[in-house]
This record gives C-alpha cells, structure tokens and sequence, in this order.
C-alpha cells in the first residue's frame, strides 16, 4: 500500500468517533493499570533533568526537556496538529504501545 494511501486511511479512521472514543478508552485503561499520568511523567522528567544538570551532562538534559516538551504537545507545529502524517505517527505509536502492552503481559 502506498503511503499516500495508508496516511488518509489514518487520517480518515482518526476522523472517526467511534475509533477515537475507543482509543481514549484504551488508553486511559494503559495509564489506570500502570498509574501513569502526564504529571507523573513530566515530574520523572524534571527529576532526570535535575540529575543531568547536577552532571553537567547538557545530552540528558535537552532530552528529557524534550519528553517535557513532547508529553505536553510543545513540539509540535501550531496549528498543523492533525496532518496525516502525525495521525499515522499517532496511531502507529499506539498499536506500538498496545503490542508491547500485550506482551508484557
């Protein structure tokens, strides 16, 4: 399938209600099971920044500022936030999550 198609399929199922409604359902049981928040992790972020500046290690820290930045939606173009290729981006991570989820298990 050629990427054109494969984006507005994601693009198209993202758009949908129902699938959007059940992956916010998902999701929200991942975080219930594993008690994780955004505020939990932007806090372990913070905690791995602070250790790295103590370090002097600029690395980690732009990394983990970073995290901060993408967990709270900072690094992303504003106004662009559905284009097709963040959708499939969105989605591919997910299913990436889910599977490793499904694994762990």
């Amino acid at each position: 399938m050629k990427p054109e198609t494969i984006r507005k399929r994601a693009a198209d199922l993202f758009g949908n209600g129902n699938i959007t409604g059940r992956l916010a359902e998902l999701n929200g049981a991942v975080q219930k099971t594993h008690n994780v928040t955004v505020a939990s992790l932007l806090a372990e972020l913070e905690e791995a920044r602070q250790i790295a500046k103590e370090r002097h290690s600029a690395i980690p820290m732009v990394q983990a500022t970073m995290g901060k930045a993408k967990i709270t939606g900072l690094d992303q173009p504003q106004g662009n936030s559905d284009a097709p290729d963040e959708v499939a981006r969105k989605i591919r991570d997910f299913v990436a999550g889910m599977d490793a989820l499904t694994r762990a298990e």
